[in-house]
């Protein structure tokens, strides 16, 4: 991957995977790549989950890392897999919860318990559901006081992360 020119976050990851698997391989017995069959691939995701204790979301992306290499491997042009064991491999997605919100009684708590300054930063963050790049780039002309809304709008120098205006209403508090 580095002779590849790739991003060194891009090789980091690689190497963290193909690590990974190496451990896996060696609890799992398994010394030649003519070995490594469909249903010792499926145990792979369960081994890094399980034993040792990643998240499902880290044992998905390495899964699809090792089936890429796979598939870059068992080209004939490269002649260095016969065949793709990883090709039936099914790598569903896992399913992770949404990150929790903040009750009413935490967000009244982070509130009265930040510094004098920081407090109307946390209460506009809290009760508009804004990102803090777009309450950085909030300027006047984005605050409809007398519709009681605040439009994130994209612009030259800056766009929000789903790069689409967007309105939110105006809450109280804020």
């Amino acid at each position: 991957k580095e002779q590849q020119g790739k991003a060194p976050r891009s090789v980091k990851r690689f190497k963290a995977a193909m690590d990974a698997f190496g451990r896996y391989l060696e609890a799992q017995g398994i010394m030649r790549v003519d070995s490594i069959t469909l249903p010792v691939l499926e145990g792979y995701k369960s081994y890094r989950t399980k034993k040792e204790e990643c998240q499902a979301k880290t044992a998905y992306t390495d899964a699809l890392t090792l089936k890429n290499a796979f598939k870059w491997g068992s080209k004939p042009t490269r002649g260095l897999l016969k065949a793709n064991p990883a090709l039936d491999w099914e790598t569903p997605e896992p399913d992770t919860p949404k990150r929790r919100c903040y009750t009413r009684a935490e967000v009244a708590k982070l509130e009265t318990q930040v510094r004098p300054w920081l407090r109307p930063i946390v209460t506009a963050l809290a009760w508009s559901g804004m990102r803090i790049g777009e309450l950085v780039n909030l300027r006047w002309k984005d605050v409809d006081l007398e519709k009681r809304v605040l439009h994130i709008r994209v612009r030259e120098d800056w766009k929000p992360k789903g790069r689409a205006d967007r309105v939110i209403p105006l809450h109280s508090k804020v």
